[in-house]
């Protein structure tokens, strides 16, 4: 019969269904694990009765009563959705087809391996990291409207090095304050998301005299340009930062307007689906998600 194993087992035929996250048709160590619930088929001697299937375990699967010098073919199927068969790779310890043929018992037979790929989970070696930074005071007061609250940095930067290999995107007179962040790779466009924090300004974009707690900010990564994208309604009410007592950048305020707001109004983080066509955000105020 054909087994599901979690651990090396002596068989004719077995091998390993594992995540190619990288997409080099190669399984690179325990950083890329392995993947169950796949279905494993064997057919071997043209006969119906010559067909034997099991689902992958944790890590591996075997098939130990094939008879030894018996030419099969192996099919895997039920690959979860989104996922796709990996690249090929040639090196027998690679990633086949998902059929592929082999005699059983004979060199190679025990590294009949499948690499699936999610191509979403793929990103450089060194990716850039995109943060929000908070500021004191009213987002568009002297000393505070210039003060940066985008900042890009390079994943592999340290204490002595980030300063120098980090970048500025947008400031607080831009921005005010924002806290959610979701990127789309194919326009790069990093989108932000408004956020209730005591001391620190909000925009008022229609000048009605409130902040603009659902508001959602496009930031083009390229030229840096931020603009107002879409506001998201009912997100909570707030005065806006000369009501709230927010002054410069080092002057003290108590922000008592907003003590019992944080958390309950505004938006809370972004994302955006795979295929980029929604960018989903949680308004704070109704406890939604929202889908736009």
């Amino acid at each position: 019969m054909l087994l599901s194993m979690g651990q090396l087992v002596q068989a004719q035929v077995s091998g390993t269904v594992f995540r190619d996250f990288n997409a080099n048709g190669t399984k690179d160590g325990p950083n890329e694990p392995g993947v169950s619930s796949l279905t494993v088929t064997a057919y071997y001697n043209a006969t119906s009765s010559s067909v034997v299937s099991t689902t992958t375990g944790a890590y591996s699967f075997a098939a130990a009563t094939i008879p030894s010098g018996t030419r099969v073919r192996l099919e895997f199927t039920g690959i979860p959705t989104g996922d796709f068969s990996g690249p090929f790779a040639a090196a027998a310890a690679g990633n086949g087809t998902s059929v592929q043929f082999v005699t059983a018992g004979a060199a190679g037979s025990n590294t009949i391996n499948f690499g699936v790929n999610y191509p979403t989970d793929y990103c450089q070696a060194n990716p850039l990291v995109v943060l929000p930074c908070f500021v004191n005071g009213a987002a568009t007061t002297t000393g505070v409207t210039n003060q940066n609250t985008i900042v890009r940095f390079p994943y592999s930067a340290n204490s002595s090095s980030s300063g120098s290999l980090s970048t500025y995107l947008s400031q607080s007179g831009k921005t005010g304050s924002v806290y959610g962040t979701a990127y789309k790779q194919d326009t790069r466009k990093l989108y932000l998301s408004a956020f209730m924090k005591r001391h620190t300004g909000l925009l008022d974009n229609d000048n009605n005299g409130l902040g603009d707690l659902g508001a959602i900010y496009e930031l083009d990564a390229a030229t840096t340009v931020v603009t107002l994208f879409t506001t998201v309604t009912n997100a909570g009410t707030v005065a806006n930062d000369a009501a709230r007592g927010l002054t410069g950048l080092t002057s003290p305020s108590r922000d008592a307007t907003a003590f019992g707001l944080v958390g309950k109004a505004g938006l809370g983080d972004l994302d955006i689906s795979d295929d980029g066509k929604y960018l989903y955000t949680i308004n704070l105020n109704t406890r939604e998600l929202i889908r736009i």
